[in-house]
Order: structure tokens, then C-alpha cells, then sequence
């Protein structure tokens, strides 16, 4: 991989896809083919099955949109990022399609003091930030995004489907930062094979690889949308693990974990198919 600090790639699914990339570069441009693309630029490129498309630049390609004629898997990130305390990291997260956008989510802390969070607007948006001490509006024109460092809990509902991207650290460790999607409350699902989680009424009745989960550390509650939700963390050993909800009340859930010069931390899954 070329030195750089933002890139993406993209996979080809079916036989024949064709590809547009519009791009969206603030700053400088980036070349491919001996043709250099800047800002408002327009890529077009054909994949086959399994065809791998990749491109970076040192420019933020942040808001860049991706459009084919069939499925095809997005991912997006930077070679190398420096958040807060000097560790770098690399950082990469497959990117949800549009279609399969949320529009309310609740933000956690993770780690012990810092987790940056961006919000992408796939179109027009006006988003209602609440962080239990002050609510503002903001609204998100299409394909531009607004970036927050977070030290609190946040909770975002927006008018139309967006993304959210968090990116974490602890204020002073030496752990590395990690970047991860997050999952709208709409993407919650009742079980999870894979483990902070968040979840509505759902906190009693967790079960973890089928006995009640009885050790946990409640970080915060807070109420979206007349719902009260709890975060709460569980410390777990390393392996394969299943976690359900017995009475089947959708919860989120976050994997996460850090140790000296590493950190990871990735959803452990989505519903689809959601309806808004």
C-alpha cells in the first residue's frame, strides 16, 4: 500500500458492474490513469466478479459517492492516523450502502474519554444532536459531513438517512484509535454470534453464550425518541460468542478492545431490510 492518508476500494459482486465515482475532494486532487481528478470530477470505471478497485491520495476523500449498477462492497479509510496522543493506526471499515442508512442513533464513549464521530450525508439532512446538556440543529447539505470530538453521550436524529463513522481513543493511553461504523438504532438486532453494547429494555434480559449476563458496568442511560436506553459495558474473554436477548428486544452492540500500541474495535452486526 502507497503512503497515503485517505483511500477506498471497491469490489466487484456480479459478472459485469459499471462503476461512477463522484468525487468529492476538498483540498488538491488525485490521479489515475495519468488523469488527474479534483473536486466535482466524475470517474468511471467497469468491474467483474471479484474485481478490486483502489485508489488513494493524500487529500480527504470524505463525501466522495459511489454509485454502480449492481451491488458491489465499499470500503473506505486512512493509511496511517494520528488521533490525540501521537499513535498511529491504520484505520478501515466497509462503508453500508445507502439504502441501508439509519436516521437515529445514540453515540457512545468507548474507551475512557474520547470518540470522535462524523455524520455523511447522503442527501439534504437536518439532524437533531442532543448531549444532555445542549440540543442544536445542524443541517447537512448532500454529500458533506460534520465531525464532533466527543466527550459525552450523544444521541442524533436526523431527518433522512445518514452515516455515522466514529473514531476512538482514551485521552492519554498509548492504546492505538480505532474507527468504526456505527449502527443506527434501527439497525439493532435481538442476537448476535460474535461483544460496550447499548439496548433499550433489553439490558435484564441479555444472555451471553446462553447464561444471564450478571457482570456489567453501566456507563450511562438516556431517553431517544420516549425510549430509555442503557449502555453498558462487559468485559469478556477472547473467542467466539453469542449474545441474544430472551424476550427478542433489539440491542446494538459494539466489539471493541485495546491493549499498549494496539486497539480494535468493529459492529457486530446489522439488521437489513430496515424500515424508516
Amino acid at each position: 500500500m502507497p503512503y497515503s492518508n485517505s483511500n477506498f476500494g471497491i469490489i466487484g459482486i456480479e459478472q459485469s458492474t459499471n462503476v461512477t465515482i463522484y468525487f468529492r475532494i476538498v483540498r488538491g486532487s488525485v490521479t489515475y490513469n495519468n488523469i488527474q481528478y479534483s473536486n466535482n470530477d466524475t470517474l468511471s470505471i467497469h468491474l467483474t466478479q471479484f474485481d478490486t478497485f483502489y485508489l488513494s491520495s493524500h487529500y480527504d476523500f470524505s463525501g466522495t459517492l459511489v454509485a454502480a449498477s449492481n451491488p458491489v462492497v465499499v470500503m473506505s479509510g486512512v493509511c496511517t492516523s494520528y488521533l490525540r496522543n501521537g499513535w498511529g493506526n491504520h484505520m478501515e471499515e466497509v462503508i453500508l450502502p445507502n439504502e441501508q442508512l439509519g436516521r437515529d442513533f445514540i453515540v457512545p464513549k468507548l474507551y475512557d474519554s474520547q470518540c470522535n464521530f462524523r455524520i455523511f450525508a447522503p442527501k439534504h439532512s437536518r439532524v437533531r444532536i442532543n448531549n444532555n446538556s445542549l440540543i442544536q440543529y445542524l443541517d447537512i447539505q448532500r454529500g458533506r459531513f460534520r465531525e464532533f470530538e466527543n466527550y459525552n453521550l450523544y444521541t442524533l436524529q436526523s431527518s433522512a438517512p445518514v452515516q455515522v463513522q466514529i473514531y476512538c481513543n482514551g485521552v492519554s493511553s498509548t492504546n492505538d484509535a480505532f474507527m468504526a461504523t456505527l449502527p443506527s438504532v434501527q439497525h439493532f438486532k435481538s442476537s448476535y454470534t460474535n461483544i460496550q453494547f447499548y439496548s433499550s429494555d433489553a439490558r435484564m434480559g441479555l444472555r451471553l453464550d446462553d447464561k444471564d449476563i450478571l457482570k456489567y458496568k453501566i456507563i450511562s442511560n438516556m431517553t431517544l425518541e420516549s425510549t430509555l436506553y442503557s449502555i453498558i459495558t462487559v468485559e469478556q474473554s477472547v473467542g467466539l460468542h453469542e449474545i441474544k436477548q430472551h424476550s427478542g428486544i433489539p440491542f446494538g452492540l459494539i466489539v471493541y478492545g485495546r491493549n499498549r500500541a494496539s486497539g480494535y474495535g468493529f459492529p457486530a452486526g446489522f439488521a437489513t431490510n430496515i424500515k424508516l
